[in-house]
């Protein structure tokens, strides 16, 4: 072995010690990664068979406290009304609406469309605040906003 060989041995085993050392300290993170990957490929599979199978998968979802409404039924929303009954502070229930993504038009209302399949949903908030800053009442109400 020629002392330019012995050399390229040396370089080579100074870059691939760190190497494997990163690896093996950064193993959770190669698992994190590994299985993102996966999941994307699931996807694009499933985007190539069948786009419409992807798009409902994708579509947005209602807020959680918004599942159980029913279209057209403000009193249906329980969830939403025993989050928010009368004596709520006001802020809370403007906080979770900004944080869901509703837009407030004006005091008391607030709205939001959520793209869904087959039918977009246009969900209506609306309450009144006692002058202590409070929730006299609320309610909810979802209904058809266009579908396909």
């Amino acid at each position: 072995m020629t002392p330019a060989q012995i050399r390229g041995i040396r370089v080579n085993l100074r870059f691939q010690l760190p190497i494997r050392a990163m690896a093996a300290h950064n193993k959770p993170l190669l698992i994190v990664l590994g299985v993102a990957a996966a999941i994307t490929a699931a996807i694009a599979a499933i985007a190539v068979a069948d786009p419409l199978t992807l798009a409902f998968l994708l579509a947005e979802r209602r807020p959680a406290l918004l599942r159980d409404a029913q279209w057209n039924d403000p009193g249906s929303a329980r969830r939403f009304l025993k989050r928010f009954p009368a004596g709520t502070p006001e802020p809370d229930l403007t906080r979770w609406l900004d944080d869901k993504g509703f837009k407030t038009e004006a005091p008391g209302r607030a709205t939001r469309i959520i793209g869904s399949l087959p039918c977009n949903e246009l969900v209506r908030i609306t309450w009144t605040r006692r002058p202590d800053g409070r929730i006299e009442d609320a309610s909810a109400q979802i209904s058809e906003a266009g579908c396909l």
